[in-house]
């Protein structure tokens, strides 16, 4: 926790949140997917914390990056 001032806890999380937010910006994986991939087995716990980290939900995320490119 000194180390990385936040805890061990949120700092897995914060990795898994990236991680999911590189393989939806590759395209490849489908929402339920990527949320099986980063360890999450419900959907909408995975949709919940995908929000908290990054304002929106995984959907409009993945809608916002292609119209962006």
């Amino acid at each position: 926790m000194q180390k990385f001032k936040v805890s061990p806890k949120r700092y897995v999380i914060s990795l898994k949140m990236n991680y999911a937010s590189e393989l939806i910006k590759y395209g490849e994986y489908s929402i339920s997917k990527i949320a099986e991939m980063c360890g999450y087995t419900d959907i909408y716990a995975f949709s919940h914390q995908f929000k908290l980290e990054f304002g929106q939900s995984p959907t409009d995320f993945a809608k916002n990056y292609v119209s962006s490119k």
